[in-house]
């Protein structure tokens, strides 16, 4: 009777020990999601994320754009900025648990995007065909979260070093100096006069706010 008694009690103490133990809900491994703030410059940017281990992911980031700076020529055809993006992160999350936490996120950015301008106003003409090459590294800091084991929103910003490796420009300027008027528009700018240069080239801020589902 009495090792009966021990048994039982050693069963009942096992019992509670395993369920004792921290439990993480199941996870998903893969993510897919969009960028909401890269339609400001006419940029498409989609991402995936795989999760390695609970606590540590790979990021690929696909960009396309297709931007015409209208706001300053007047012309939607006047300007045209068209080209792609790749971004390789590894994340590294130091709270929550697998898709869901704070993360810091290393990366490495190339960019390959080509310039074409076509402006003939009163006394100033431009043609432009250009195109430009873009390595950069940086690291982001964000929150994921996510919503029903299903639904991601993540929130990151962080800065970001861009070296032009290749710059090809081929333009044509031609102004006419009048009595009373003179263009004096700056064509200067790599990519478009909204688009800072560093943007391509030098420090500049790597920000956003995406929307995916995990699978």
């Amino acid at each position: 009777m009495k090792k009966l008694t021990l048994f039982l009690a050693l069963i009942i103490t096992v019992i509670f020990v395993v369920q004792a133990k921290p439990k993480f809900p199941p996870i998903k491994k893969n993510a897919a999601k969009i960028n909401l703030l890269s339609p400001l410059y006419s940029n498409l940017s989609l991402s995936y994320q795989y999760l390695i281990t609970p606590f540590r992911s790979l990021q690929l980031t696909a960009s396309y754009m297709d931007f015409n700076d209208f706001v300053t020529y007047g012309n939607a055809d006047d300007l045209r900025v068209t080209g792609f993006s790749i971004t390789p992160e590894y994340r590294i999350n130091f709270s929550g648990y697998g898709l869901n936490g704070f993360y810091v996120g290393p990366f490495l950015r190339y960019m390959d995007y080509k310039k074409t301008v076509d402006y003939n106003e009163l006394y100033t003409t431009v043609i432009e065909n250009s195109s430009f090459k873009s390595a950069g590294i940086g690291f982001n800091i964000g929150k994921q979260f996510i919503i029903k084991n299903t639904v991601l929103v993540d929130l990151f910003a962080g800065p970001v070093y861009q070296v032009l490796v290749q710059e090809k420009i081929n333009q044509s300027i031609t102004r006419q100096m009048q009595p009373f008027y003179y263009n004096d528009e700056d064509f200067s700018n790599y990519l478009a006069p909204s688009i800072p240069n560093r943007y391509l080239k030098g420090y500049g801020i790597r920000a956003g706010i995406t929307i995916g589902i995990a699978f």
